[in-house]
């Protein structure tokens, strides 16, 4: 979870590099994308997304690597690793970007990225509200501040 080349299902890695193998031998990154950015901020994520238009690149986002479909690997693909972009934020009375006018606020939190799902049940917990979301502890959110 911790870097970002590793991912939850090694069957999407997909390189070559093996301990084991000849130091002659030649390897490859397989799926692991080549390029890109630790983003720790939304302006980060921003600048990796720059990048990627400039450069007409494959874009993958990664968090701590739970995608088993594989769609957080690419080779040749820029990486915006959000893992450590975190943030929670409570509001009591949330009104999303674009709502009809008068729709009216309700409680809500919203979670970075990096956020993990436990650490979002608790900060819920301690305002007495409940998130509905995966069992894995350390599953990311997917919700940008």
């Amino acid at each position: 979870m911790n870097y970002p080349g590793s991912m939850m299902n090694p069957k999407f890695e997909g390189g070559t590099c093996l301990i084991s193998g000849s130091r002659s031998s030649s390897c490859t990154n397989g799926q692991i994308a080549q390029y890109g950015v630790n983003a720790t901020t939304p302006a980060l994520v921003q600048a990796g997304m720059k990048l990627v238009r400039q450069y007409d690149l494959k874009m993958v986002v990664l968090n701590t690597g739970h995608d088993y479909l594989g769609r957080n690997t690419g080779a040749g693909s820029f990486m915006i690793w959000t893992h450590y972009l975190r943030g929670l934020q409570y509001s009591p009375s949330f009104v999303p970007v674009g709502a009809p006018a008068g729709t009216q606020g309700q409680q809500g939190i919203t979670a970075a990225a990096g956020e993990y799902a436990k650490t979002i049940y608790d900060f819920a917990a301690s305002r007495n509200l409940v998130v509905v979301g995966g069992a894995g502890m350390s599953s990311p959110c997917g919700i940008f501040l």
